[in-house]
């Protein structure tokens, strides 16, 4: 994620609380603040949940993808044991 994109949502999520803040500072009776608060509180989590989870996602994708075309991360091989002769596809009689 970008720095602007990051700086976007930071603005959005302080801008969403400190309109909650307002709401609960208001005269409206308890309960239509309390149901007021829970609406916005889903509607955003539907706006901003695809936000944080796409992009997480779509990692996940190109790595598993990566991964398919050029097989599994090698491991590093250790040097006190002798090569293998696994792609050796001779045998001794």
């Amino acid at each position: 994620m970008s720095r602007t994109q990051s700086i976007l949502i930071w603005a959005i999520l302080i801008a969403i609380v400190l309109a909650h803040v307002a709401l609960w500072r208001s005269s409206m009776p308890a309960g239509a603040k309390l149901s007021f608060t829970v609406l916005n509180a889903v509607g955003w989590a539907i706006v901003l949940g695809p936000i944080w989870i796409i992009p997480r996602w779509l990692d996940a994708i190109r790595a598993r993808n990566a991964e398919a075309d050029t097989g599994p991360a090698a491991e590093p091989s250790d040097p006190d044991q002798p090569p293998s002769n696994r792609d050796n596809n001779s045998t001794s009689t």
